[in-house]
C-alpha cells in the first residue's frame, strides 16, 4: 500500500483550453409568467472545440429573442467595463456573459433566445411564458 494513497488522485488534469469555438447558453429557469415582470437570467459560457471553458475569451456576444419577451439587461462581471447595461450585446469577460430576459404582459408563448458571436457556434434556449393567474 502506498504511503499517501490520495496523492495520485489529487493531481490536476492539466488540460488547457483551446481557442474559442462555441457558446453555451443556459437559463436559471424554463418557465415564466407572462405578466410583464417575470424574468430569466441567462448565462453565456465561451467554449473550445472540446467543450472546455475558455477563460480568456472576450468575444462580442449578441442576444436575440423570438417570441413574447425582450432582453432588458446584459452584463459580464467586468468592473471596468463602460458598455451599456441596457443593450442586446455584451463582450464576454473571462469567457462569461449574462443577459436578463423579461416576458411581455398578457402574451403567453415560447421565447427562443439565441446567443451568437462572430466565428463561434451559436446557442439557443427555449423558455415557456404561461398566462398569469
Amino acid at each position: 500500500m502506498a504511503r499517501w494513497p490520495w496523492r495520485r488522485r489529487c493531481r490536476p488534469a492539466g488540460a488547457t483550453a483551446g481557442p474559442a469555438a462555441a457558446i453555451r447558453l443556459t437559463a436559471d429557469r424554463s418557465r415564466l409568467k407572462a405578466d410583464g415582470q417575470d424574468v430569466a437570467v441567462l448565462k453565456v459560457e465561451v467554449l473550445d472545440a472540446k467543450g472546455r471553458p475558455v477563460p480568456r475569451a472576450d468575444d462580442l456576444i449578441a442576444f436575440e429573442v423570438a417570441g413574447p419577451g425582450q432582453v432588458i439587461g446584459v452584463g459580464n462581471g467586468n468592473p471596468t467595463s463602460h458598455e451599456p447595461d441596457v443593450a442586446s450585446r455584451r463582450m464576454a469577460f473571462n469567457g462569461l456573459a449574462q443577459a436578463i430576459v423579461r416576458t411581455r404582459r398578457g402574451e403567453p408563448g415560447a421565447l427562443r433566445i439565441t446567443a451568437s458571436a462572430a466565428g463561434l457556434k451559436s446557442s439557443a434556449v427555449i423558455l415557456g411564458a404561461e398566462a398569469g393567474r
